[in-house]
């Protein structure tokens, strides 16, 4: 077992929620907790899960659906004792915001202070008009929403009134173990989002990246985000900055529907993967969203080995010889 205390560079799994996601079939909550209890085991330091309800590729082509995201994250935090355990966001227009605060409190109760609440404006039109959501100024909306729950989490009290959302004199009776509440992260790119993750947010995510030329961009994402807490006054060491990326372990394309997760994903052996992993933490990521490709017990397992190179590695800076 890998021993994450004294990592420098935290590393989470990305759990498969969704159709095909488990190496082409569908997982049930009895294997999504069981790749969860194993990743603790092995050394993860977190659980990121996806917010869909369903995601449709094209014209006549089926939708991927995805079980419920906060049903399995109150389902992990009674499940795992050490993991953090993020959402890799939620949709901000799919839940009231003054109940998200009410849930997320709960939910850290639960954990005992894991939990870390990521949050966006989303990306998927058609699943929005399925379910009944608003697609319209998504990103006014979701000010608004970080407004609430940034109040309620701060202050235990919010009195507002928005043009989309509103809490009326609404209070947190019951706190969690931390304070101000559970952080807040915040995903996605453009001066829009920066700007909202500077004023609210206690981690950026930069996006999904894999091939280590991308690097010198999110080196360039990472001064934008500089520059935008500089703009409200904020330490830009108080926002930590996180990415997430897919690793191929082998094997065929992994192919989801008309998608093929592997493509762009990082390869290479063991120590050539933990030398990538550490490129990102020297352009200033603390914290890494890995998705396993085959999503299965066994790439898990092996890349158990990556995480003990890290652990033997941490704080020298120097990859090991190649496996």
């Amino acid at each position: 077992m890998s021993d994450p205390c004294d990592r420098d560079l935290k590393i989470g799994l990305i759990l498969p929620t969704w159709t095909g996601s488990l190496d082409g079939r569908t997982p049930r909550w009895t294997d999504i907790v069981g790749l969860a209890r194993l990743a603790e085991d092995v050394g993860f330091d977190s659980l990121w899960l996806p917010d869909m309800l369903r995601y449709r590729f094209g014209e006549g082509i089926d939708p991927l659906a995805c079980w419920e995201t906060w049903s399995l994250v109150a389902g992990l935090a009674t499940s795992t004792h050490r993991l953090e355990i993020g959402t890799l966001v939620l949709v901000g227009a799919y839940r009231s915001p003054a109940l998200l605060a009410e849930m997320a409190e709960t939910v850290d109760e639960i954990s005992g202070g894991r939990l870390i609440l990521g949050i966006g404006a989303g990306v998927n039109q058609d699943e929005h008009e399925a379910y009944g959501f608003s697609w319209d100024h998504r990103y006014d909306r979701l000010e608004e929403t970080l407004t609430i729950i940034h109040g309620l989490f701060r202050d235990g009290h919010v009195d507002f009134e928005g043009r989309y959302v509103s809490a009326r004199d609404c209070e947190l009776g019951l706190r969690g173990p931390r304070s101000p509440g559970p952080p807040i992260l915040l995903g996605g790119k453009g001066p829009r989002i920066q700007r909202l993750a500077a004023r609210f947010a206690g981690l950026w995510n930069v996006g999904f990246f894999g091939d280590p030329s991308d690097l010198d961009t999110v080196a360039g994402l990472r001064c934008e985000v500089d520059d935008a807490c500089a703009e409200v006054g904020r330490a830009a060491s108080s926002l930590e900055r996180t990415a997430a990326l897919m690793v191929h372990l082998g094997g065929p394309p992994a192919m989801v529907g008309p998608y093929d997760w592997s493509a762009g994903a990082l390869r290479g052996s063991v120590a050539e993967l933990a030398s990538s992993l550490r490129a990102f933490a020297a352009v200033g990521i603390s914290h890494l969203q890995v998705g396993l490709v085959p999503s299965t017990r066994a790439s898990i397992e092996s890349f158990a080995r990556v995480l003990e190179l890290l652990d033997r590695d941490a704080g020298t800076g120097m990859p090991q010889p190649s496996s």
